[in-house]
């Protein structure tokens, strides 16, 4: 776990030491210096779940047969750590067979998603490179409390930049004959903002 942590952060600036509470093993957070980890950061707090979580897949007899999902791995982590986490999935999650120049997942199926299209890019990268072996979704806001996935556009699993996707829908807008659609007016104000 430590080490992971510390791939994650660049640092040992926390700790997992285990100590005696009442003759049973714990689990503390430590500093650098010895002091117990307090006010942890977003950041610290993903990082040390996120290496709990790959230490404890460790424990899984038949791996191969398993089936995770990992919701968004570096969402308190700041854009220099996404390809630390990348690395560590590919890793832990892919193996890459010489005979066949393919990648395979090492266990049944993986889930992973994400907000940040510069980490799905990297993502995207890493996979199966069959496309019947990988699939990508969108989950999509249909109101403030219910969702559904949808196939994701070509524009964005196709291309390696989230301007791709930007343009497609600004050039979607253009090219419309109904400038009024909900569908394709809904997306336009924030798609010319990002852009």
């Amino acid at each position: 776990i430590n080490r992971r942590i510390e791939t994650l952060l660049g640092s040992d600036s926390v700790q997992i030491a285990v100590t005696k509470v009442a003759g049973e093993e714990r689990f503390k957070l430590v500093r650098r210096d010895g002091s117990t980890a307090k006010h942890l950061s977003e950041g610290e707090k993903t990082a040390i779940a996120f290496s709990f979580f790959l230490t404890k897949l460790q424990e899984i007899k038949e791996f191969d047969k398993a089936i995770v999902f990992i919701d968004d791995p570096i969402s308190s982590l700041d854009n220099n750590h996404i390809f630390q986490v990348n690395a560590i999935i590919k890793e832990v999650f892919f193996e890459h067979d010489a005979g066949t120049n393919q990648w395979k997942a090492k266990c049944k199926q993986v889930f992973l998603s994400t907000h940040n299209f510069e980490f799905f890019g990297l993502l995207r990268d890493i996979g199966p490179t069959k496309p019947t072996k990988v699939r990508n979704y969108l989950v999509k806001r249909l109101t403030p409390t219910t969702s559904t996935f949808m196939n994701m556009p070509e524009s964005m699993a196709k291309y390696s930049s989230e301007y791709h996707f930007l343009f497609s829908v600004l050039d979607e807008f253009q090219k419309s004959p109904d400038k009024t659609d909900f569908k394709v007016l809904m997306h336009v104000p924030n798609a010319v903002r990002r852009f």
